[in-house]
């Protein structure tokens, strides 16, 4: 059955009451997929680390634990997200550990080397320039750093109900051929339960 185009978009950009039903709901479903991303990313005690639209923050929470050293950015379309995570982690934020921002992932406000890893979870899937913000990937990891992409693959997407448009649906090869358009290197493609996973390197 296919999801209404308004709930697909709500699941791209959640916003209001409707918004925060979709968001809880899509983190239940997905959340497999986000601890496959972060464990792709290799991350280590002092590393400085992205997440390309966070969502319900599930992965924030998991990559604090596994940088303890370090430092977490995450960045979402969604106000809503970002200020209840915010919230969720006053005291991180405060103290400049975790940084959060409003923002698209074609447009990162941070500067170029910025991070160690960067990873994103069924992002690509749902904005208007896909390449735009594997570009943007690119250009925030330091030399040496790693790329992780999780998404569903287009039979899964179909299987789950969503359509193209509004959504991409986009296989690991798909993937592989904007990272190394972008300049990345060293990319595969993994699988895991209903998650495809791309893994590249700067």
């Amino acid at each position: 059955m296919r999801i209404p185009l308004l709930l697909q978009r709500q699941i791209a950009e959640p916003f209001g009451v409707l918004g925060k039903l979709v968001s809880a709901a899509a983190a239940a479903n997905t959340t497999p997929d986000v601890q496959a991303t972060v464990a792709r990313l290799r991350v280590e005690r002092d590393h400085r680390v992205l997440d390309i639209g966070f969502g319900a923050g599930v992965s924030l929470d998991l990559l604090l634990g596994a940088a303890p050293e370090g430092r977490v950015a995450g960045v979402d379309t969604s106000e809503e997200q970002v200020q209840a995570a915010r919230t969720l982690h006053e005291a991180l934020v405060e103290s400049g550990r975790l940084d959060l921002r409003v923002g698209r992932g074609e447009e990162l406000p941070w500067m170029g080397g910025s991070f160690d890893g960067v990873m994103t979870v069924h992002t690509l899937e749902f904005v208007p320039k896909p390449l735009a913000l594997v570009r943007e990937m690119r250009r925030v990891l330091r030399p040496g750093g790693r790329a992780v992409f999780g998404l569903w693959a287009p039979d899964v997407m179909r299987k789950a109900g969503f359509s193209a448009p509004p959504c991409n649906l986009l296989d690991g090869d798909d993937v592989v051929a904007m990272v190394l358009e972008v300049g990345m290197r060293e990319a595969k493609v993994e699988k895991s339960g209903r998650g495809t996973f791309v893994v590249a390197r700067v």
